[in-house]
């Protein structure tokens, strides 16, 4: 607790400047690296033809990606998977703020990446999904492993598939620097965009686990 006293006493010794800088980072700062985050992905999608919804921190959004093979709507202008990619946390205790998650620097581990989402109704709630789960080709598991993917459990207490992205808080600082923006164009982003190729590159052994997955109709 010494540590967190002398923190403390520094936080009120200078109490004028971190409260300046509390609401930089949240009315300027973080919101410029979550649209560039936004940027990346919905061009990966566009030019891989995946489909989504690209409204990553807004609120009452959230923010998922699908190959347009797992789209089940029979509609052309409406975009609907039973299965897809969801940018997600883990291990948060809530207070944590999404760049500290994407930059592997959150409290209690947390950690931001991708999460492998399904329907209940299509799949099956936790019980159900988690004795299939728990059966799936062991080989496959062992691909998306390889690929950096986690084993996890949902807020729902669903095993799943994770995949984290850890951005360099130092990048994003250097890249910030006297001009104060972001674009999706930047270095800084770059382990964004290889966690976008891994789901790229997973697809297959995703495609063979739904394959055999009993109660997909």
């Amino acid at each position: 607790m010494t540590n967190e006293y002398q923190a403390g006493k520094i936080i009120l010794s200078q109490i004028g400047m971190f409260n300046e800088a509390k609401n930089l980072f949240g009315d300027v700062v973080q919101p410029a690296i979550l649209q560039s985050i936004d940027k990346c992905i919905e061009d990966f999608a566009s030019s891989e033809q995946w489909i989504g919804s690209f409204e990553f921190g807004e609120e009452d959004e959230f923010f998922w990606l699908a190959p347009n093979a797992w789209n089940v709507s029979d509609e052309s202008d409406d975009l609907d998977a039973d299965v897809w990619f969801q940018l997600e946390s883990i291990n948060d205790d809530e207070d944590n703020c999404w760049t500290a998650l994407l930059c592997n620097q959150a409290s209690a581990g947390g950690e931001a990446g991708f999460m492998f989402c399904a329907e209940d109704k299509k799949f099956g709630k936790k019980r159900a999904w988690n004795n299939i789960f728990n059966n799936i080709d062991e080989n496959l598991v062992d691909e998306l492993k390889n690929l950096g993917f986690k084993i996890v459990d949902d807020e729902s207490g669903k095993k799943t598939f994770f995949l984290p992205i850890h951005l360099d808080a130092m990048k994003l600082a250097e890249t910030w620097g006297d001009d104060g923006e972001f674009s999706e164009n930047d270095p800084c982003f770059d382990p964004l965009k290889a966690a976008l190729q891994k789901l790229k590159m997973a697809l297959p052994t995703f495609d063979a686990i739904l394959e055999s997955w009993p109660v997909r109709a």
